[in-house]
């Protein structure tokens, strides 16, 4: 359309054209007056051609010849001609295009699928921790409720059961997630009290069984609770403390001593000892004194493969450093680890062995085997000094006869610590 017309002529030009052109559309190009200046809604609107404008516009047209009159009786009609199709030709770019058609309404839908979509969109609003009532998903009620309302809202509760939007929960009520499992239910509690407690916590201090829970239950929490702790040890999100106790944090490491080889050729000796060179973890765990744990006596009759683990005061040896020690030894493949983090083994490997003989040669702590010969140096009688002292520290309350000191042979003058 060009830009040299103003909107005044624009405007004038696009009504010649719409009554043009619905005349030119008409059959035989012919309409009654009164229909002839009724353009359509759309364009009445838009141009202005209500139907006293839309009949002066056609007064001027049959003056300029484009349109022709004529009357039969009272109905008077108007008609195109040629000399008006050669003008519309013309005034072909001020043809309006008509607005494309509106969409369809959509169909009224039933109660019962208003119903449906009122339970749908309450549901998507749920917060995901929600737990609800029917009413609080739209379950319709009152006197006025029909039947195929009700069966909608049980239809649609079904579906969005099925698809596993929704939940069931206690009580008859519903929420997005499922009810937790009783290992989802106590990780949650123990991650709570890590989270908001320093610890170190006693096993019963991160979850507890519900109140009034029956002895089954009360097992089946304590079954969960140690798993849960063994995954947490394993992820390194939990650390064992003293006295069968667990924190978020290690505990502070063991002092220094100042010999590590002391301590490391000592625990290789006592997996010497040890039934196929193997001790559990939790076999040398239950030597560390703790709650529920067996005192020196019980621990020397049914565990007595760990009792050289209890106490050895003279490497300053308690919990942590003896844990720090096995870690040390793993790392340099003197043992070996095999298992779960909190129920696998460590074994005396053949490394580690090699090296408990080289030192047997040089350590004067390790206990020595053979027969008893007489201190004839001062050397020697710092080695049979050491090895009484080291007896002394396996023995309860650190105090042992001499036919304890001395069983499983006495050691070569020579050959002390082979």
């Amino acid at each position: 359309m060009s830009s040299t017309h103003s909107p005044a002529d624009v405007l004038s030009k696009q009504q010649r054209a719409i009554l043009l052109h619905q005349l030119a559309n008409a059959a035989n190009g012919e309409l009654t007056l009164s229909k002839a200046a009724k353009p359509p809604a759309w364009a009445a609107k838009q141009f202005g051609l209500a139907p006293e404008v839309a009949t002066a516009v056609l007064d001027v047209l049959i003056a300029e010849q484009l349109v022709a009159g004529s009357e039969k009786g009272k109905t008077k009609k108007v008609a195109i001609t040629r000399a008006g199709r050669e003008a519309l030709e013309q005034l072909a770019e001020f043809v309006p295009q008509p607005p494309p058609p509106a969409p369809p309404k959509p169909p009224k839908k039933s109660p019962a699928e208003v119903v449906a979509d009122k339970v749908r969109a309450k549901v998507a609003e749920l917060d995901e921790d929600a737990v609800v009532t029917e009413k609080a998903l739209g379950k319709p009620g009152g006197t006025k409720v029909t039947e195929a309302q009700t069966q909608a809202f049980a239809d649609t509760l079904a579906e969005l059961l099925s698809a596993g939007t929704l939940h069931t929960h206690p009580g008859g009520k519903y929420g997005k997630r499922p009810v937790p499992t009783l290992a989802e239910l106590v990780r949650k509690q123990v991650e709570e009290t890590l989270a908001t407690k320093a610890g170190p916590f006693k096993p019963a201090d991160l979850s507890r069984p519900k109140k009034g829970a029956s002895p089954e239950e009360q097992q089946a929490h304590a079954d969960v609770l140690g798993k849960v702790i063994a995954e947490l040890l394993a992820a390194k999100n939990l650390f064992p403390h003293d006295g069968g106790k667990y924190g978020p944090l290690p505990p502070p490491p063991p002092p220094d001593f100042p010999d590590r080889e002391l301590r490391e050729v000592y625990v290789l000796h006592q997996f010497s000892r040890a039934p196929n060179r193997t001790i559990t973890k939790a076999d040398i765990e239950l030597a560390f004194p703790g709650q529920g744990k067996p005192d020196l006596k019980a621990l020397k009759a049914k565990f007595s493969h760990v009792v050289g683990f209890r106490g050895v005061g003279c490497f300053e040896m308690g919990a942590p450093a003896t844990r720090q020690t096995l870690e040390q030894l793993v790392a340099a493949g003197d043992l070996r680890y095999t298992g779960e983090a909190e129920a696998g083994e460590y074994t005396l490997t053949d490394a580690g062995a090699k090296r408990l003989e080289h030192a047997r040669t040089t350590n004067p702590v390790l206990p020595p085997v053979g027969n008893p010969a007489t201190p004839d140096d001062a050397a020697m009688r710092e080695k049979w000094e050491a090895f009484v002292l080291l007896r002394l520290t396996e023995a309860a309350s650190f105090t042992a006869g001499e036919s304890a000191v001395f069983a499983g042979g006495y050691p070569k003058g020579s050959k002390l610590n082979e």
